[in-house]
């Protein structure tokens, strides 16, 4: 997804610049859930957070608003807006959380257990198929079960 870290080492007194040091603390807090959790209300939600904070930083940067000395927040929103970014990341959250309800299933002694650990995955990822591609419904759905 290229979820670039930046920092600012001045300490900023503006309100408009403490606003943009706090819309980047944002952006970083919600690229690192982006990348570890296995919650889909917390990864949609952070996802749309941090493409907003990202709108917000490009928008500033490129209206000289704002001076970046590192990876630029209009290139980065460039990257992270193609469709083929937007898919991996999904499908990158969509793998971390079957192999955490893989490891749940296999932990369970019955079969019946197994078997409503996995149709949970697949209904909760359903809950959320508005906030995915095709492709990622496509990939989520095609994940079979192990229940021996």
């Amino acid at each position: 997804m290229g979820l670039f870290n930046h920092s600012s080492k001045r300490k900023a007194t503006d309100p408009a610049t403490l606003a943009f040091q706090r819309d980047l603390e944002i952006l970083n807090d919600c690229g690192k859930l982006l990348k570890t959790t296995k919650d889909p209300n917390t990864f949609f939600s952070r996802y749309d957070l941090y493409m907003d904070k990202l709108i917000s930083l490009a928008d500033a940067e490129s209206s000289k608003k704002i001076k970046v000395k590192g990876d630029s927040f209009c290139k980065q929103l460039k990257t992270v807006n193609k469709k083929k970014e937007k898919i991996n990341l999904i499908n990158e959250f969509i793998d971390r959380m079957w192999d955490d309800t893989c490891k749940k299933a296999k932990g369970m002694k019955t079969t019946k257990g197994k078997q409503n650990t996995y149709t949970l995955f697949f209904n909760t990822l359903h809950r959320y198929e508005k906030n995915m591609l095709p492709q990622n419904i496509k990939h989520y759905k095609s994940l079979k079960p192990d229940i021996r």
